[in-house]
């Protein structure tokens, strides 16, 4: 099963693409004309949706990809100057059950880890990468709050979150249809503005003017 990332190696000024399948791992460097085998991926449960496969890039230090794999118990990183793998952990007062949907994204360039359970959708945010007691809980969304089919499977997506507080998340159902929702972190407040059209076969990023020139 593949997995795979692309990311801005910040200490040689090099785009890098990684991918690892049937137990081979390979890096493309751009500006070169080859892949280099690299140390194979750790051995870890593969990830079951695809969504968790695509490497989350974080910038801080020479600039990481990162995997909550298959246990739902560690994050996977990937250091893009070094080409070694290494591994977050989890923020110390949170146990991840293996059974909730819960994925990780990045929000102001910190991992988020994003979750659900009967009650709530929450969101913790790693404020100094690598560092496991920075993980701060950022919000507590009720899980009332957030409509939808009885039953339908739903994965949370955060977005983007503003300086005012304003959390922009995708909400999937199931494949069913995808919505856009706003929460406000001050009044507890959700909007929708925007439905997609149904069936989930996109994946949604936040454009950053952040590419920076190899020239």
């Amino acid at each position: 099963m593949a997995m795979y990332g692309f990311g801005y190696d910040q200490v040689n000024n090099k785009y890098k693409v990684l991918i690892t399948y049937d137990f081979i791992t390979k890096l493309h460097t751009f500006g070169t004309k080859s892949w280099t085998t690299i140390q194979t991926f750790p051995p870890c449960e593969p990830p079951l949706h695809w969504w968790d496969r695509v490497g989350k890039f974080v910038s801080s230090g020479s600039g990481t990809l990162n995997w909550l794999v298959g246990e739902r118990d560690r994050i996977i990183s990937f250091d893009l100057e070094k080409e070694t793998y290494g591994e977050v952990l989890l923020p110390l007062a949170h146990h991840v059950d293996r059974d909730l949907p819960n994925n990780i994204e990045v929000l102001n360039n910190c991992l988020c880890l994003c979750y659900l359970n009967d009650m709530h959708c929450v969101l913790w945010l790693m404020n100094m990468y690598g560092i496991q007691e920075s993980w701060t809980k950022l919000i507590l969304i009720p899980r009332c709050k957030i409509p939808g089919p009885i039953g339908v499977f739903l994965h949370i997506r955060p977005l983007c979150i503003s300086e005012n507080g304003l959390v922009l998340m995708e909400v999937d159902y199931d494949r069913l249809y995808l919505q856009l929702v706003t929460y406000n972190a001050l009044n507890g407040k959700l909007d929708y503005p925007k439905i997609m059209r149904p069936g989930s076969w996109h994946y949604m990023h936040i454009y950053h003017e952040s590419s920076v020139s190899p020239l």
